[in-house]
């Protein structure tokens, strides 16, 4: 399996949630991630990923603070939002991907769909998906924020050649 890795520094991964009815976007910091595959065609790959909740920035430093509280993504206790893949399927320019993601010590099924542009020095992959706050215990005693996330990430990966 040929191992990739995604650089965080272009990586971008952005969220927009309905605050009192007003959509509020912002973005979220890769930490690490690598996705090991056989060819970009093997069912067996793998995908791994870590985001930085810390990293959180929707433009109004009140807002992001407040997001690092027990409340929202309570980081002092979980400092990391990890994916794992269970499956990927690929097609000829893109696939579809299935696995658990973990937030605040909860994990979930999340599947998405992706597109994808590979050459042997590079592959660059984008999509969007939707999660629920709420399966993650996100702000629930908030009555104003809306339950329903809408992510996208657009990421290049690279082949790991240090081994």
């Amino acid at each position: 399996m040929i191992p990739w890795v995604f650089p965080p520094k272009e990586a971008v991964i952005r969220f927009t949630i309905r605050n009192a009815g007003i959509p509020v976007s912002g973005s979220i910091a890769l930490l690490n991630a690598t996705l090991k595959s056989k060819m970009l065609a093997d069912e067996a790959s793998k995908l791994d990923i870590l985001l930085d909740p810390k990293s959180i920035d929707t433009k109004l430093s009140l807002r992001d603070s407040h997001l690092l509280q027990a409340e929202y993504f309570f980081v002092k206790k979980y400092p990391e939002i990890h994916f794992v893949s269970e499956q990927i399927q690929f097609s000829e320019s893109g696939g579809k991907c299935q696995g658990k993601l973990s937030i605040r010590g909860r994990s979930r099924p999340l599947q998405f769909t992706f597109q994808c542009h590979a050459t042997a020095e590079k592959l660059h992959v984008k999509g969007n998906f939707t999660l629920r706050r709420s399966d993650f215990n996100i702000g629930q005693k908030s009555f104003i924020l809306a339950d329903k996330v809408w992510v996208e990430f657009d990421c290049t990966a690279y082949p790991d050649r240090s081994n």
